[in-house]
């Protein structure tokens, strides 16, 4: 099935959803099951192994069956999750492809919701809002932000300076994600901010202000173990906008100064 067919059984456009897996035993299987509840139909699963040590590449076998075929696992050696993203992007046979992390769980309509988003849409891209969960599974928050409100919202200015959406939420047109170069493979943590920003640049975002994505925050996820390197990627990713279009931060001052702040909290967090 090529980029932009459809199922032969539903006649609906095919989503990859592209899951990088390093080292993640404790939380895939939850996350698995979570693609597998998806209600809708014309779904594959890329699985991009990143050399685990641990039982992840075992657990992602466990469930090729279950998946029915429609489960893709793909064995590389540690390159890090641009290149583990870009890998199953390659791979991926969908029209729509969506990103999920190994410790984030989908609600079970999210990929139908997102679909019928866009297809509805002038949009090539959409992202949703997302719960906070802890490393039980607990609720912490039902909404991780709260989305502006209107149809003039400036979401590059939005997510420029308070980088609010997880990528586990976001689905768009394989052909996007090519025409605009994939995850910078020299960003090892910040890709995802750079992605959003690259293309939200230029293109019309389609948002769901629904939390149809449950985002884990525990203190093995990168936010907490590589916090240097956040703050020293966001900076230089920020500081790349800044030099192209300084009035967009003239503009903006407040917020600015509110991120730079908001990212030292999270790194005095981080050495609690």
């Amino acid at each position: 099935m090529t980029q932009g067919s459809t199922s032969p059984e539903t006649r609906q456009p095919l989503v990859s959803a592209i899951l990088p897996v390093y080292n993640g035993e404790k939380y895939l299987s939850e996350t698995l099951e979570s693609l597998l509840r998806q209600t809708y139909p014309a779904l594959e699963v890329i699985a991009i192994d990143d050399g685990s040590s641990d039982r992840s590449p075992a657990i992602l076998e466990e469930y090729r069956e279950r998946f029915g075929g429609k489960l893709m696992i793909v064995h590389i050696p540690n390159s890090g999750v641009s290149r583990a993203r870009n890998t199953g992007v390659e791979r991926a046979r969908g029209f729509y492809i969506a990103f999920i992390d190994q410790d984030d769980i989908w609600t079970p309509d999210k990929v139908a919701r997102q679909v019928d988003a866009l297809s509805r849409s002038r949009s090539r891209i959409s992202f949703t809002n997302s719960a906070i969960i802890d490393g039980e599974g607990r609720i912490r928050s039902s909404r991780v932000r709260r989305f502006p409100k209107g149809g003039a919202v400036n979401w590059f200015e939005q997510i420029l300076f308070d980088p609010l959406v997880a990528v586990s939420s976001v689905m768009m047109e394989k052909g996007l994600f090519l025409e605009i170069g994939g995850f910078s493979p020299e960003l090892r943590i910040s890709e995802d901010y750079d992605l959003l920003l690259r293309i939200l640049s230029t293109e019309r975002v389609e948002v769901l202000d629904e939390p149809l994505l449950q985002y884990r925050d525990h203190r093995g996820s990168n936010t907490y173990t590589r916090m240097d390197c956040l703050l020293k990627e966001g900076v230089m990713v920020m500081g790349q906008w800044r030099v192209a279009h300084p009035e967009i931060f003239r503009r903006n001052w407040m917020k600015y100064v509110i991120f730079r702040c908001k990212l030292e909290f999270l790194r005095v967090k981080a050495m609690l």
